[in-house]
């Protein structure tokens, strides 16, 4: 394939993974400032959907090569 899709790949993996350790960080932030009973149920799925999509997208640019 073309070396743009691998570094496409590569930058959108970046992104995604960035973005999921961020959005957890987040979460664990709000869940302890909060206070008083939270349920982050939805934030922790999003960023956890971000780092299986990480995964995901670097093993489709392994196949890339």
């Amino acid at each position: 394939m073309a070396r743009v899709f691998k570094v496409l790949a590569t930058i959108v993996a970046w992104i995604l993974f960035v973005l999921g350790i961020i959005g957890v960080g987040g979460a664990l932030m709000a869940h302890l400032d909060a206070g008083v009973p939270w349920q982050p149920y939805g934030a922790f799925a999003l960023t956890l959907a971000y780092l299986v999509l990480a995964v995901v997208v670097m093993k489709l640019r392994q196949m890339l090569e």
